[in-house]
C-alpha cells in the first residue's frame, strides 16, 4: 500500500496500551498513513493491530529483545519508504486532527510539531503542557528552545530531513528533536491547538516518574552537561547558542533533581510529579539569572 505518511510505534510489553493508541489513529481525520509497530520484546502484535486497522499495519522486530526505543524506531524507519514519518509512543494518543494539520506543515517546512498535553493516565486530568507559558501560537521553534520544554515535542518529519535517533535510554527524543530542527534551518513550526496537541499520558511507574528514575537521570544530566561544554557527539549539528541553552537548562534541572532527592529523605514515598510544582518558585528565580537570549522561547 502506497501512503504519504508512516506512523511508527515502538512496542515493549504493551498489549494493554496498544489498542488505545491504535484507536486514536483510527479516529484521525487524515487517513493517508500506514502503521509500523516495532516490537522490542519479540511479541507478535500483528493480530491485535490488524484486527483494528487492517492491512495498513506492519510489524518489524529489533535484532535483540530489549534493545531500546531508539533501535526500535530505527528498525521501523528501515521498513518504510513513505515521504513523511510520524511517531507515537504506545501509551500515548493522537487527537483526531493531528495528522491533518501537521503533515502539510511538515511537507512545506521539513518538519512540524504541536504542543503536548500531559495528562495523568489514572485520572485523565490535565497536568500541564510541554511548551512554556508565552509560546506563540503558530510560532517557530529553534534548537535553543528545546531544553526548556517540559517534555520534548514529537515532530512529523519529511523523510529527507530525518536524522538518526541517538542511542540513549533517556532524553533520546530531546536530542532527536534538536537534530531535526537543525536539519530544517533552525526554525520548526509549532501548533498549539487542543484538537492537534499530542496527548502524553503520564504513567506513575515510568522511568521519568517512577521510583527507579534517580540514578539513570543523574547519569544523563552529568553526561549532557559535560558534552554541552565539550561539543560532544550528542551535540553534533547543534549551534553554539543551542549548546549554551542546553547547559543552562540542564544545570537548573540538575539542581531541581538534587532538591527532589533531599525532599525524599523526609518523604520516602514522594514522586517527582508531586514534587516538581513545589520547586516552581525556586526554578523561576534560577531561570531569571540565565542570559535572556538563552531563556525559553527567546527570539
Amino acid at each position: 500500500m502506497s501512503v504519504t505518511t508512516s506512523v511508527i510505534i515502538p512496542a515493549f510489553h504493551c498489549e494493554k496500551f496498544l489498542p488505545r493508541a491504535l484507536e486514536s489513529l483510527r479516529n484521525q481525520t487524515y487517513q493517508d498513513f500506514d502503521v509500523i509497530v516495532a516490537a522490542d520484546d519479540g511479541f507478535d502484535y500483528l493480530p491485535l493491530a490488524q484486527g483494528m486497522l487492517g492491512d495498513r499495519v506492519r510489524q518489524v522486530f529489533t535484532p535483540k529483545t530489549g534493545s531500546g526505543p531508539a533501535k526500535a524506531r530505527h528498525a521501523a524507519l528501515s521498513a518504510t519508504s513513505a515521504k513523511m514519518v510520524a511517531f507515537l509512543d504506545v501509551d500515548d494518543e493522537y487527537p483526531a486532527r493531528r495528522l491533518e494539520v501537521l503533515v502539510p506543515l511538515a511537507l512545506e517546512h521539513g518538519a512540524a510539531a504541536c504542543n503536548i498535553s500531559r495528562i495523568d493516565d489514572a485520572t485523565r486530568e490535565f497536568v500541564n503542557s510541554s511548551c512554556p507559558p508565552g509560546t506563540p501560537v503558530g510560532g517557530f521553534m529553534k534548537q535553543k528552545h528545546v531544553p526548556w520544554l517540559d517534555g520534548p515535542l514529537v515532530p512529523v518529519v519529511r523523510r529527507d530531513c530525518l536524522p538518526d535517533y541517538p542511542d540513549m535510554w533517556i532524553f533520546e527524543d530531546i536530542f532527536f528533536l534538536t537534530r531535526v530542527i537543525g536539519r530544517i534551518g533552525d526554525a520548526m513550526p509549532v501548533v498549539d491547538d487542543d484538537d492537534v496537541n499530542y496527548r502524553y499520558l503520564i504513567q506513575k511507574n515510568s522511568l521519568s516518574y517512577g521510583a527507579d528514575r534517580d540514578e539513570p537521570i543523574k547519569h544523563y544530566y552529568r553526561t549532557i552537561l559535560r558534552q554541552a561544554k565539550e561539543d560532544g557527539d550528542l551535540f553534533e549539528g547543534v549551534s553554539q547558542e543551542g549548546r549554551d541553552a542546553f547547559w543552562h537548562s540542564f544545570n537548573l534541572k540538575a539542581q531541581r533533581d538534587d532538591a527532589y532527592r533531599i525532599a525524599k529523605l523526609s518523604e520516602p514515598g514522594l514522586d517527582f510529579q508531586t514534587f516538581s510544582p513545589r520547586f516552581d518558585a525556586a526554578m523561576a528565580r534560577l531561570v531569571a539569572a540565565v542570559p535572556a537570549r538563552l531563556r525559553a522561547w527567546a527570539p
